[in-house]
């Protein structure tokens, strides 16, 4: 028993052990990064709002954009806890998490998410549930600034957690496909428990649950095939920004938005627009992520069959 509590434990990084042992062991170091994050994350925001002359804890707050920024910055809480466990508990550096030399492909990772959402808007224009109205000729550029550096820190952190800490530490031990599947599963819950998707008619929810699946496993892909997390971090951020702050869309069922930068007419009650969740619930953005994975698993056999070709040379 003691043996088995010292392989479990997310306090040490020991990996001796079946791959079932080592898949809790990181998964329960998961919960103990997430759970520590969001203690400390709580803590900053609570902080920050004392500072700022309210009292939160007898409901003193501000409301709107203020509050919400405030806790999209505090996603950096969840990033500096995995940091620091993957330094000092796992003792690795920054390049296995993903983290290296090659910025730019964040680049990247946000043309993809602008590529993606256009065909989203395509397709569902192209059976009528959504239509362009117009452009905001006068946007909050304060707004929309704070919200990119925002979405910067929480798409960074989701990935960091997610991607960087559990799927690499997953993969030690365990199928790359498993790996995937486990990390992504986890994604889904941690996107369920904050959203509203469990509330929404059962076409949305299954919808909803479905599109969680195939952006993770869009991620997954993008960070095995170019071997970085900053492409995966990229279109997380611009995916959540497009969204929530240029188009003024309901992001992950979230009831916040912003009038955008660009108006949509969004049928509220259609199969293609995920109705009250948003875009993410809806049959667009699976036929489009559905697409995209297939086209990522094609170059990935491609690449296999390419190192098989050149060890038998």
């Amino acid at each position: 028993m003691k043996h088995l509590i010292l392989n479990l434990s997310p306090l040490n990084d020991r990996s001796d052990m079946t791959g079932v042992e080592y898949t809790v062991k990181k998964t329960l170091a998961f919960a103990l990064v997430y759970i520590v994050g969001a203690l400390l994350g709580e803590a900053v925001v609570i902080g920050s709002l004392y500072g700022m002359g309210y009292d939160p804890l007898n409901g003193i707050m501000p409301g709107g954009m203020a509050m919400e920024l405030l806790m999209y910055f505090g996603f950096v809480c969840f990033a500096a806890v995995a940091l620091l466990y993957n330094r000092w508990i796992q003792k690795q550096q920054l390049g296995f998490l993903g983290l290296n030399g090659k910025v730019l492909d964040h680049g990247f990772g946000a043309v993809l998410a602008i590529l993606l959402i256009a065909l989203t808007l395509g397709l569902g224009g192209l059976f009528g549930a959504v239509r362009f109205s117009r452009v905001n000729t006068d946007p909050d550029v304060t707004a929309l600034f704070l919200y990119a550096l925002a979405f910067v820190v929480q798409g960074a952190a989701e990935e960091i957690l997610c991607r960087g800490f559990l799927l690499h530490s997953l993969k030690r031990k365990v199928s790359l496909r498993m790996a995937i599947f486990i990390s992504s599963t986890v994604f889904v819950l941690l996107h369920i428990k904050n959203t509203t998707i469990l509330d929404a008619d059962m076409p949305y929810v299954v919808l909803g649950i479905v599109n969680l699946y195939l952006i993770s496993f869009v991620f997954a892909l993008l960070v095995e095939k170019r071997g970085n997390l900053w492409i995966a971090c990229g279109l997380h951020s611009v995916w959540n920004f497009i969204l929530h702050t240029v188009l003024g869309l309901t992001l992950s069922g979230n009831e916040t938005v912003t009038t955008g930068l660009f108006q949509f007419d969004v049928d509220g009650d259609n199969v293609w627009t995920g109705a009250e969740y948003g875009l993410e619930a809806g049959l667009a953005v699976t036929l489009v992520l559905m697409v995209c994975v297939g086209v990522l698993l094609m170059f990935s056999r491609q690449k296999g069959k390419d190192k098989n070709s050149g060890i038998q040379q």
